[in-house]
């Protein structure tokens, strides 16, 4: 009752208002073009899986301290763990543990997280941190739930998060500013400067520092983010390049159960490099991709750490005059690292693994109603071999606003480098996970303001990792694993003139997985202006969570509200105030961890020169 009468009240205190709210591009909300899916740019409706595009300005308004908790907070079948006002962490006690439909792992290297398109891992774990991403850098997240291991290769088993970066496209410099602070010493800071000029030269630069001491004692976390990017339009051809660095560290308070916080302390720097040549000209077009990221971690146990992961990426389509778009793409990539622990002198030696993959995807629309797109990928491990994942689906449009989709795919994971060699070495024993996906899917545009889009889907695994203690045998990693999930999600935008926002629903089984993955979500964001002050509510009810797998350690159900409240003061001068957890829940999304209760951040925000 207690979400329901929260709704409620949102709905009531929206209604009130008379304003017009405003929002940057309202293609997000009826019909986006998205490049996830097939890496070439395709309306949403046309496209056979499930796919959410969330704007920088909603994650911004869900009081998120990541992008990827924004993320969670805006869309269904999606669910991030965390343990603190800010700042996620590495090492037992970590949080940013993602899940999609109930696929995420531990550590969580069953989701592929990218960047512009670039993927983004530790090179001997094969999961993506959580903390590297800055927010302040976004445009947009397009996010596909439900296996892309067809189009973008191992760790795409769950499903993909393509982190999308700000670049300036008209002529003109903007420079942004922002600073938010709390309670805890907790403040956050960036500043970006983003231009381009006639001449077709556009421009990056940024940087920002977070910290805090946490709510609890030994939580504290400090995090440093710089960032460049250059690029250069050309006719048909775009040359792009960018770097970024991220340093953080922090500590783990541990369980609240503890006599007295451990002191466990982490030291990471992520460094991150890309470079892209783009072309297209009529019905042509491509791109070259070079990537390389890289790190080194250092643990309060003596653990230390170099990893990188580097490749190549390439693609190029071809849409014929039919509407037949075919794209042949060819990525290379190499991962691996180096670690020793300083405490036990346990050297684990520098390992690598090379993986390289031809791929395709037909696109075919059959009249002006149905759209047939297919993708399969041939992929080369060096350890295990090769491993073929195909996928298909179509989508028709029954009625000009209403589309029925369906789809099938598989997805997987090639074994990460702890598996095959460090603790302890498993080697050429070990096969990829396998999931295979079968969804299908209702879009309906009911009237010009209001979309809602309803999918049901099932999902089997196979051949998970799992760790086989000893005794009777000796330890080792080993494909011993499966699992059976399905469930509903349900997501609508509306646009009205005096409010806009989305609401989300999603129930799902996830068998005997069901750490860090919710069996009930229910959220809402809605945003609307009074005069000049900008409103915006942001709630989550949250059912069924668990501390590990097998249902144990049980948690709390919960209710989280956020608003923040926002007013020019002068010029582009904006105030803030975020209200977070209004309703001061106890809560915890990890075992022992409770969240923060109620508290408010208050932050001025600035934009100098040209709109972007």
């Amino acid at each position: 009752m207690k979400p329901i009468l929260s709704l409620a009240l949102m709905a009531a205190l929206f209604e009130a208002s008379h304003a017009r709210a405003s929002i940057r591009d309202t293609t997000y909300v009826l019909d986006p073009v998205v490049v996830t899916a097939t890496r070439t740019e395709t309306l949403r409706r046309n496209l056979p899986g499930s796919i959410t595009v969330v704007a920088r300005e909603e994650l911004q308004t869900t009081g998120a301290t990541g992008v990827l908790d924004g993320v969670a907070a805006t869309m269904p079948g999606v669910f991030v763990t965390q343990r603190g006002v800010v700042g996620f962490g590495l090492g037992t006690g970590a949080a940013g543990q993602i899940s999609i439909r109930g696929v995420g792992g531990a550590p969580n290297a069953q989701v592929l997280v990218l960047v512009d398109g670039r993927p983004d891992f530790v090179g001997l774990f094969g999961h993506p941190l959580p903390d590297a991403y800055a927010l302040s850098e976004v445009d947009r997240v397009e996010v596909l739930r439900g296996p892309a291991s067809a189009v973008y290769g191992t760790n795409a088993m769950g499903g993909v998060i393509n982190i999308i970066t700000r670049r300036k496209r008209t002529p003109g410099t903007t420079a942004l500013l922002r600073t938010e602070a709390g309670p805890w010493s907790t403040y956050d800071a960036d500043a970006m400067v983003i231009g381009a000029i006639p001449a077709g030269f556009d421009y990056r630069v940024s940087a920002g520092h977070t910290r805090t001491d946490g709510h609890r004692v030994q939580s504290d976390f400090r995090r440093t983010h710089l960032d460049l990017a250059l690029g250069m339009a050309r006719g048909p051809w775009d040359f792009r390049i960018e770097g970024s660095t991220t340093p953080f560290k922090g500590h783990d308070p541990g369980p609240d159960t503890l006599a007295a916080p451990p002191n466990h302390w982490i030291e990471v720097t992520r460094s991150s490099a890309l470079g892209t040549a783009s072309y297209h000209r009529g019905h042509v077009s491509g791109t070259v991709m070079l990537h390389r990221n890289w790190g080194t971690h250092t643990f309060y146990d003596g653990w230390h750490s170099h990893d990188y992961t580097m490749g190549v990426i390439t693609h190029a389509s071809y849409a014929c005059e039919n509407g037949v778009t075919t794209t042949f793409a060819f990525d290379a990539k190499q991962y691996g690292g180096d670690a020793v622990n300083d405490t036990t002198s346990v050297d684990y030696g520098s390992h690598s693994v090379t993986e390289y993959a031809p791929s395709m995807t037909v696109q075919v629309p059959l009249g002006t109603r149905l759209n047939v797109t297919a993708s399969a990928r041939a992929q080369h491990h060096s350890t295990y071999g090769w491993f073929f994942a195909p996928e298909g689906g179509a989508s028709l449009h029954l009625v000009p606003r209403l589309t029925v989709r369906g789809s099938v795919s598989r997805g997987f994971r090639s074994p990460d480098l702890r598996a095959l060699f460090l603790f302890p070495a498993s080697r050429d024993t070990l096969k990829p996970e396998e999931v295979l996906n079968v969804e299908a899917g209702i879009t309906w545009r009911a009237l010009d303001w209001l979309t809602a889009d309803v999918t049901a889907f099932r999902m089997t695994g196979d051949k998970l990792i799992e760790f086989r203690p000893p005794p009777p045998f000796p330890p080792a990693f080993e494909n011993r694993g499966s699992f059976t999930h399905h469930g509903v999600e349900l997501e609508t935008r509306w646009w009205l003139p005096r409010l806009h926002g989305r609401l989300f629903t999603a129930w799902q089984d996830v068998g005997e997985q069901t750490a860090g993955s919710a069996r009930y979500t229910i959220g809402t964001t809605a945003t609307t202006t009074v005069e000049k002050v900008r409103l915006t509510l942001d709630a989550r009810w949250v059912d069924g969570l668990y501390g590990s797998d097998n249902h144990k350690e049980k948690l709390p159900s919960y209710t989280l509200v956020n608003a923040t409240v926002a007013r020019p003061l002068w010029r582009k001068i904006e105030a803030q105030i975020v209200f977070r957890n209004i309703l001061d829940a106890k809560y915890e999304t990890m075992t022992g961890y409770p969240m923060p209760g109620f508290h408010v951040l208050v932050g001025l925000s600035a934009r100098l020169g040209a709109e972007e």
